[in-house]
């Protein structure tokens, strides 16, 4: 009896988390400044599944992102459109898309910005499969040059946010005046 009612709730288990299973759908993107310079690099993750089930609403005929180019493409186009980077108070920097892949069930697409950054502060926006999921979470997290992470999490709705990416400027200590 005991061996019975274990098999029963073990079923019921596994039961559960195919149903359950990947209910949330959640974005990651990466941003850092390149080891060259000044330039962004930006680093989309997302989950291959959302991939396609985005692909699909999108392009209702598709046959799959997963080894299709052309849609991997179009996916890439609709994430470049709806995640931007803009210095505040200025129209949105240029991204240069620099190519996209499918490895180990995550959908990846990388980005750099075309121009230097000189300010600490950019302005970001995320606005990419919310018509499909008004529930998905997009996180970005920011890598300093010193190795910290700030994060900030995008939701159906938010507008943009800013981030703070250099220390505050400092001013040089002013020098004694000699006295006479």
């Amino acid at each position: 009896m005991k061996t019975r009612n274990f098999i029963a709730l073990l079923l019921a288990v596994l039961c559960t988390n195919v149903l359950l299973g990947h209910k949330q759908q959640i974005s990651y993107t990466q941003v850092e400044f390149s080891k060259a310079g000044n330039t962004l690099e930006i680093s989309h993750r997302f989950n291959l599944h959302d991939a396609e089930h985005a692909v699909a609403a999108i392009f209702p005929k598709s046959s799959g992102i997963h080894s299709d180019k052309k849609l991997q493409a179009a996916f890439a186009a609709y994430i470049e459109k709806n995640f931007k980077v803009a210095v505040p108070g200025q129209p949105p920097l240029g991204l240069e898309l620099l190519g996209f892949e499918v490895d180990d069930g995550n959908f990846w697409i990388y980005q750099e910005s075309k121009s230097a950054l000189t300010t600490g502060e950019i302005v970001l926006s995320a606005t990419g499969l919310y018509e499909f999921w008004p529930s998905h979470v997009h996180q970005v997290n920011y890598k300093s040059r010193q190795g910290k992470i700030k994060s900030l999490q995008f939701r159906k709705g938010d507008d943009l946010k800013t981030l703070r990416l250099l220390p505050a400027k400092t001013t040089s200590a002013k020098l004694k005046q000699p006295q006479s």
